[in-house]
């Protein structure tokens, strides 16, 4: 077996090596302290970590702040009076056109601030031109035309409706009189019913719940028939509260308004009560 021999040391060079000075640390660089013993680590000064942390936040790139997402809330649907109407369910069919090419023109359009004066005095002049205006923009006078229409075309419906409840009735008076007798004597729960039918846009509703005032009446024993409405003998009620024509139209202005008199209704149902009793009297 061969033998392998060992590479001879190489010889340290000596040339241009100089002695450290006496008193240095052998394999430290003069004026360098040594680290500490021990091999622990060492801790930073928390001032200079802040500083530091804040210089780097100078160089860093701002993120783009996030646009936030802008959700536009729905406009409020116009509630209460006309706006509560079902139009596509109105009985007359001339009047169910109207209605729908209205809300269809101006959608979003506060049906009772335009139209309810008007109608509630059967008056197209009253009609809310300026909201009109301001709310349908460029379709406002082909709005305020249909609103107008709307207007007369209940007008027409409603004096049909009043005609046919006096006719019912056997007359204006005699149907005064029954609403007056029901206010005075039904429950309020039957009052309540009655004021729904009535206060309804809805025609039909409105001669059913007059139909229900005559016929309680009726069974009070408050109101005459119609053929019987010129017998005086007919009537049941005191003679003396029977109005003739002159006392009721002093009575009638002797009434306080209605915005300042919370009864005026009331009040105003029986003096046409007492007139109608005082006609069938001969008065």
């Amino acid at each position: 077996m061969p033998t392998v021999h060992a590479p001879e040391a190489e010889a340290v060079r000596t040339e241009g090596f100089q002695a450290p000075p006496q008193g240095a640390p052998t394999g430290q660089p003069q004026g360098q302290e040594a680290p500490p013993q021990g091999g622990s680590t060492p801790t930073l000064d928390p001032a200079l970590v802040e500083m530091l942390r804040q210089e780097m936040k100078k160089t860093e790139t701002p993120a783009e702040p996030e646009t936030p997402e802008i959700i536009k809330p729905e406009s409020e649907k116009p509630s209460g009076g006309l706006n509560d109407v079902d139009v596509q369910g109105l009985e007359d069919p001339y009047l169910r056109s109207l209605g729908t090419l209205l809300v269809n023109a101006a959608p979003g359009l506060d049906l009772e601030r335009a139209l309810g004066n008007a109608i509630n005095y059967q008056d197209p002049d009253l009609l809310d031109e300026q909201y009109i205006r301001e709310a349908a923009g460029g379709n406002a006078d082909a709005v305020l035309t249909l609103a107008s229409q709307v207007v007369r075309a209940v007008n027409e419906q409603t004096t049909q409706t009043v005609q046919s409840i006096y006719q019912n009735a056997g007359g204006e008076e005699n149907w005064n009189a029954a609403v007056a007798l029901f206010n005075k004597n039904a429950p309020e729960h039957m009052r309540s019913v009655a004021r729904q039918m009535l206060d309804s846009y809805d025609y039909g509703k409105i001669k059913e719940g007059a139909q229900f005032i005559l016929e309680y009446a009726k069974l009070q024993g408050g109101m005459v028939t119609p053929g019987e409405y010129n017998n005086p003998s007919s009537y049941s009620g005191d003679p003396s509260e029977a109005l003739s024509k002159e006392q009721f139209q002093r009575e009638l202005q002797k009434l306080a308004p209605e915005h300042v008199n919370p009864e005026w209704e009331s009040q105003r149902s029986e003096l046409f009560r007492r007139r109608a009793l005082g006609r069938q009297l001969g008065r």
